[in-house]
């Protein structure tokens, strides 16, 4: 448990007036973070940047300033009976004194004190770069503590992430003291006193990757989509086409349907999406997998409407498209994992969390797979001879990466469309024809020169004259 924003005293004195006057020299430390969303893949060792802050009234010395970050990870199941919570990626860096003092200053340098605070001092500010080590083999033997997972919230198990200063600092004595308070001012200044900051929370996002460890956020892979190409069966053939193989919660996917009926009167009733998620948690070598129902997805465009009627010929043929939107907040499902004292306000209300792949620190892995759903109707003679409306379901199914919220706008349609054609602006336009009239006009005295031609003693024209008279007279 992570000591409040005022420090605990190690060491105090038994006179109540000196342990009031050290409440008071308490510092108020904080830590301000450039960016709190991490953005990291397999192998990439990302960099948290940010400043430390002290505030403090009374003059301290400090003894030592350090970042402390780990992460935490916690799964609570019910079915199969599994639950873990454990510290990881756990590290460190040493503000003051700094790691290249050592080696660059003179130990008469790092042995005179420092000294902050007073009635009237600004803040001390500490910047820092604290990489953090997100490799599959640290090389120390501690494999299992230095890979970071995607930060998640949500019933089955929750990965946090959090950073958090540690001041270790003494009471600042004047040099000439009264000899009555000499004994009790060296006890003080012997005490050691810690101040914590609050911990500051970070987010992971885990790019994904392909299996030859390209991440999908490059190049041509971010135009990546799903085609089911063309599917025939004994009603219809059709093909779907989605535009991304891989979206941020809360964003839009487009459709495309194509549909063509082999049967007389069959036509397209719907067209839905859905989402499925699944819990995979490997315990001794055996996976257990659990998955939460579909969760549907929200139509909010659609180009073309579903046919009311029927031709003499056949079928009706369909082609549109559709915009889904992947839900942001929805109802949050019952699982089999989840403790029954768990309430949907502890748990994700969204019921959608980010894909993550598994490695041997978490032991977890979230996946999707997204479902094209198109209802069909056709007639069909029933056993007591009336002829009634049969209705089919075709699911298309395919694999499919969610990413966090907070990627929604990396991977806008707008970001992804090439940047607009700029045309100079007016001015600029003249400047350069201008440059270029003067070019030729200085080729053509050379070739004058060259050949014996007559010198033309008036000035060339300008562009604009020049471009408004007859051949015979520009030259």
């Amino acid at each position: 448990m992570v000591s409040k924003l005022w420090p605990k005293i190690i060491t105090s004195t038994p006179h109540h007036h000196h342990h009031q006057d050290d409440q008071r020299c308490q510092p108020s430390i904080s830590v301000q973070l450039l960016e709190s969303v991490l953005y990291t893949h397999t192998g990439n060792n990302p960099i948290l940047r940010g400043v430390v802050e002290i505030n403090i009234k009374h003059p301290v010395v400090v003894s030592s300033l350090r970042l402390d970050f780990k992460g935490h990870l916690a799964y609570h199941l019910v079915k199969p009976d599994l639950s873990c919570e454990k510290d990881f990626a756990q590290c460190s860096l040493p503000l003051y004194p700094a790691p290249t003092a050592v080696n660059t200053i003179s130990s008469s340098a790092l042995s005179k004190p420092l000294v902050i605070g007073g009635e009237n001092s600004k803040p001390t500010r500490f910047v820092f770069e604290m990489p953090l080590l997100n490799s599959k083999d640290a090389g120390d033997g501690s494999r299992d503590q230095q890979i970071l997972i995607q930060s998640t919230q949500c019933k089955e198990f929750q990965v946090k992430y959090q950073v958090s200063a540690i001041l270790e600092y003494q009471p600042y004595m004047p040099p000439s003291l009264p000899p009555q308070s000499q004994a009790v001012n060296d006890k003080r200044r012997a005490s050691v006193m810690f101040a914590t900051s609050h911990p500051q929370p970070i987010t992971v996002v885990q790019i994904p990757i392909y299996e030859d460890g390209s991440p999908f956020l490059t190049n041509d892979c971010m135009l990546a989509s799903i085609d089911s190409r063309k599917q025939s069966n004994q009603w219809c053939q059709y093909h779907v086409k989605v535009d991304k193989r891989f979206a941020a919660i809360s964003s839009m996917l487009t459709l495309s349907v194509h549909l063509a009926p082999l049967i007389q009167g069959l036509k397209l009733n719907q067209v839905s999406m859905q989402l499925v998620q699944h819990f995979t948690i490997t315990d001794d070598d055996a996976p257990q997998t659990s998955s939460r129902a579909p969760i549907p997805l929200d139509c909010h465009y659609q180009s073309t409407p579903y046919p009311t009627s029927i031709t003499d010929s056949g079928g009706a043929l369909y082609e549109g498209q559709f915009r889904f939107k992947i839900p942001s907040n929805t109802p949050s499902t019952t699982s089999k994992w989840a403790r029954p004292d768990e309430s949907s306000d502890q748990a994700n209300p969204a019921g959608l969390v980010p894909s993550i792949q598994t490695h041997p620190v978490s032991k977890i892995k979230v996946s999707h797979h997204l479902l094209v759903n198109l209802t069909l109707s056709y007639p069909k003679l029933s056993q007591d001879g009336i002829v009634r409306q049969a209705r089919r379901l075709l699911t298309f199914q395919c694999d499919f990466d969610l990413l966090p919220p907070c990627m929604a706008d990396h991977m806008s349609d707008t970001l992804l469309r090439l940047p607009a054609y700029e045309s100079p602006s007016p001015a600029l336009k003249a400047q350069q024809k201008h440059q270029q009239y003067t070019r030729i006009a200085k080729e053509l005295l050379h070739c004058r020169r060259l050949h014996a031609l007559p010198e033309v003693e008036s000035p060339p024209p300008l562009y604009d004259q020049a471009i408004q008279w007859p051949p015979a007279a520009a030259v």
